[in-house]
């Protein structure tokens, strides 16, 4: 069975196209973080000397692999660090956020408990007291109240 060369031309054409389109989707979305400047390679470049001198070139020191991996991580190092700078102050902002909250809900009970000590009387309030120790006694409960 002999193939068309234009049927081969098509699959062709659109086997590329399916290729392309999946490796542009599949390609990560641009990053949120702020870019980190990549350093200079060339800080120990020669100076120039200046023509019809005399006399031995500058020598300078070769460069070494730690320096090489200095400069290569530097960025790195850098985006990492602002990365951990900016969810810690995400965390401290929701820690107090928390801690207000936290406050809030605290004198809204304190104020809860003025009220019903107040209208209901010491009767009702010795009752209820008596049934939270009890339960924070037998396990039922946990947590601040049964500190109190």
């Amino acid at each position: 069975m002999a193939f068309s060369s234009r049927g081969m031309l098509a699959s062709s054409v659109i086997g590329v196209l399916a290729a392309g389109s999946t490796a542009v989707l599949t390609l990560a979305p641009p990053s949120a973080h702020a870019a980190v400047k990549v350093p200079d390679f060339d800080t120990h470049a020669a100076t120039p000397t200046p023509v019809g001198a005399t006399g031995a070139p500058a020598i300078v020191p070769p460069v070494t692999g730690a320096q090489i991996a200095g400069l290569v991580l530097t960025p790195a190092r850098d985006r990492v660090n602002a990365i951990i700078a900016e969810r810690a102050q995400v965390a401290a902002a929701e820690a107090a956020k928390a801690q207000a909250a936290k406050a809030a809900a605290a004198r809204a009970q304190d104020e809860h408990q003025a009220d019903s000590r107040s209208d209901r009387g010491d009767e009702t309030f010795r009752r209820w007291t008596a049934q939270f120790r009890q339960a924070c006694d037998d396990g039922r409960m946990r947590g601040e109240i049964c500190n109190r």
